[in-house]
């Protein structure tokens, strides 16, 4: 179970308003977690939210646009409209998932099925959950963020992600490319261990790996969803993590 204080120091973040000039996208709130943090013992983490979490009209996480007093975007969330979007985060796999990121259930190369495969852990089950960077969605591709925003997102959050990751309980972390691990270097203040891998995607890669606070942080320097479709890829990730 999640401690009371991660989930108090979650809240406190979820309570901020929207930050000007930082490309997030309008009428959004921060999504902190994906899934079950309550109870999974496996975690992915990556760069930030798709703003697809937010658009259309079959939106798939509470915004400020469901919240009973339709906060402003330059508005604080009170506790109660906090917990709703808490809550919101711990169902989100049993509601509309963005399974284009995060797979479908019975999709073996997607990454929850990844997931299930190399740790039997899963959204669908409560056994894996997601973590981000920032977990601000932006309006452009973080690729396509100035280095000046990407800078303030990451130290904003920076803290936080670290005292969750200091506070929960998780066996192995899933570090989701390159961008992800370096970011996470500057944020813990930790190194990873590189080694050099063969993967059928025709081009080098790295897996790295560190300790940190008995948790396990392992990956490649290639962004999984962006090879898993490939043959052999992940049944080759598998056997080199």
């Amino acid at each position: 179970m999640v401690n009371t204080s991660v989930k108090d120091k979650i809240l406190e973040f979820i309570k901020k308003p929207i930050p000007v000039g930082k490309s997030v996208v309008t009428r959004s709130v921060p999504i902190c977690f994906f899934g079950d943090i309550e109870n999974a013992k496996i975690a992915t983490l990556s760069l930030n939210p798709s703003d697809k979490e937010f658009l259309g009209t079959n939106k798939r996480l509470v915004d400020r646009d469901w919240l009973p007093g339709c906060p402003a975007d330059t508005a604080p969330l009170s506790e109660f409209e906090a917990c709703e979007v808490y809550h919101s985060c711990l169902g989100y796999f049993q509601n509309n998932p963005y399974t284009t990121w995060f797979g479908g259930i019975f999709n073996e190369n997607g990454m929850s099925g990844f997931m299930k495969r190399k740790y039997d852990a899963s959204y669908y089950e409560g056994t894996l959950v997601h973590l981000d960077i920032t977990p601000w969605a932006t309006s452009q591709k973080w690729r396509d963020l100035s280095e000046a925003t990407k800078n303030a997102l990451v130290s904003e959050y920076a803290p936080y992600l670290r005292f969750i990751l200091d506070n929960l309980d998780l066996d192995v972390i899933y570090v989701n490319g390159r961008s992800v691990k370096e970011t996470l270097e500057n944020v813990l203040n930790i190194k990873f261990v590189t080694t050099p891998v063969v993967l059928p995607i025709g081009a080098k890669s790295e897996k790295y790996e560190c300790v940190y606070n008995k948790t396990r942080l392992v990956g490649i320097n290639h962004y999984f969803q962006q090879q898993n479709t490939k043959p052999g890829f992940v049944d080759a990730l598998i056997k080199i993590l």
